[in-house]
């Protein structure tokens, strides 16, 4: 084993059988590791690459400054501000930047797109695909929003059960506090604030229409 507390640089064959610490490793070839090795950042090329492992099973890339999450089981992040607030969450997918920031306590929400779902706290069980997507809502669950800005002011502020779901550019742009609505096609619903229960389907479906029938 070796300790070092500056720089190495190795540009031939480096073999070590016990333990190398050091504060910086520069290498300018191939890296084979048959074991392991613990660090919370890689720098390949000149970059950075932080990762950081936390709880039971979950893993975050991009990033290492993060919520107090060693509660939080079966989580996978990727991005820069991802898990952010995160204490007890699980289950939760999240890949983009500021992707899943506020979530708390939040589970089994799969968030894809940048700031998609980047204000949810205790919502769970969203699915959401597309940047700003599902982008203000705090607490809603059960909603499916693909598409750029899709449902993005829907906004509960209780553990009220959301149920909505809208696929498409702008589909259900402006529902706040609706529930139960099936919203598919590029702007489709996109006025709908309160309304319950409304199906659209199409481009432009019932676009204008604020509360539905």
């Amino acid at each position: 084993g070796g300790t070092f507390d500056g720089n190495v640089t190795m540009a031939g064959t480096l073999g070590v059988t016990g333990v190398f610490t050091g504060t910086s490793l520069d290498i300018s070839g191939n890296i084979d590791i048959d074991g392991t090795t613990e660090t919370d950042v890689l720098t390949i090329n000149g970059s950075q690459l932080k990762y950081k492992t936390f709880g039971t099973s979950s893993l975050l890339f991009g990033d290492d400054s993060t919520g107090t999450i060693d509660g939080a089981n079966y989580n996978t992040g990727v991005g820069d501000n991802v898990f952010g607030a995160l204490t007890t969450g699980d289950h939760n997918t999240l890949t983009g930047y500021n992707s899943g920031a506020s979530i708390t306590s939040g589970e089994s929400n799969t968030l894809f797109g940048s700031t998609s779902g980047d204000a949810l706290t205790t919502g769970g069980t969203n699915t959401v695909v597309g940047s700003n997507a599902l982008s203000t809502d705090t607490q809603g669950s059960l909603s499916t929003a693909i598409g750029y800005q899709a449902l993005n002011a829907q906004n509960f502020s209780s553990a009220t059960d959301s149920h909505n779901t809208a696929v498409g550019y702008q589909a259900g742009l402006a529902v706040t506090t609706g529930i139960h609505n099936t919203i598919v096609g590029s702007r489709a619903g996109d006025a709908f604030t309160d309304a319950d229960f409304n199906t659209a389907i199409g481009a432009n479906a019932l676009t204008g229409d604020t509360q539905g029938s």
